[in-house]
């Protein structure tokens, strides 16, 4: 049977995210998983350690001792997390688009101001349409408005699913201002044992530059034409890298 992959969702999101990218990918065994849903809190401790409850389980079902891990934006964080507390279960670790850390202390307190005002408004909207109206409009979404209406319409269904209260509390307490500097982050991340790979696109100005610094520091990257979200706007390429970490090209 062919290594597992586990697939984490972003922020405002929930497993439907990958289904494009599940039926892309051959040799199926490809797991996405709800980890916010079962974790016992929203730092990124704790839901990196509800993944690892899932992990475990996908890996006695398996008969294998490590998976794949592949985490986009927030998932990210969270997979940057496991890997630093659970490195041993790790056969490879793709990060899409994902914030690695302030570069410095004035941006961890702007991320920290920034987050704690968009938990407040999301606190106090009068309903989860209002918010996600707001949140779609972020010039980071922008180049999702190319996609097929059925694929934007997944997208929001998944974020109108969303409760406030639990946003609020991802934002404050596994935002990219509670990591370790950027710096910090990038050299761990080079010195695991395994493969890693950064994904990003072109379009995505903020995160092609933490590709960059992922680059200086010799960790695999690979470049796609879109913006933020590489496993939506490009999934058969997206499926490819997949196979490339699992070896099966």
């Amino acid at each position: 049977m062919s290594l597992p992959i586990i697939l984490l969702h972003g922020f405002m999101q929930d497993a439907r995210t990958w289904n494009s990218v599940v039926d892309a990918v051959p040799g199926g065994n490809v797991y996405a998983i709800n980890y916010v849903s079962g974790a016992q809190g929203y730092s990124l401790p704790q839901l990196a350690e509800s993944v690892h409850r899932s992990v475990m389980q996908i890996c006695q079902e398996n008969a294998c001792d490590k998976v794949v891990l592949v985490g986009y934006s927030m998932g990210g964080r969270v997979a940057v997390e496991y890997a630093r507390a659970f490195p041993q279960t790790l056969a490879a670790l793709v990060l899409e688009s994902a914030g690695l850390g302030c570069v410095d202390e004035a941006e961890r307190t702007w991320f920290a101001e920034r987050n704690n005002a968009w938990a407040q408004r999301m606190e106090q909207a009068e309903s989860i349409q209002e918010v996600v109206d707001w949140w779609e409009k972020l010039p980071l979404f922008a180049s999702q408005l190319e996609q097929p209406e059925e694929v934007q319409r997944t997208q929001r269904d998944m974020r109108l699913a969303c409760d406030t209260t639990a946003l609020a509390g991802q934002l404050r307490d596994g935002g990219v201002q509670t990591m370790a500097l950027q710096a910090d982050t990038v050299r761990m991340l080079a010195s695991l044992p395994v493969p890693v790979r950064f994904l990003a696109g072109e379009r995505d100005e903020r995160y092609s530059r933490i590709a960059d610094a992922c680059q200086a520091a010799g960790i695999a990257v690979t470049r796609f034409d879109c913006g933020h979200n590489v496993h939506m706007e490009r999934p058969s390429e997206f499926a490819c890298v997949l196979n490339e970490a699992r070896g099966m090209e």
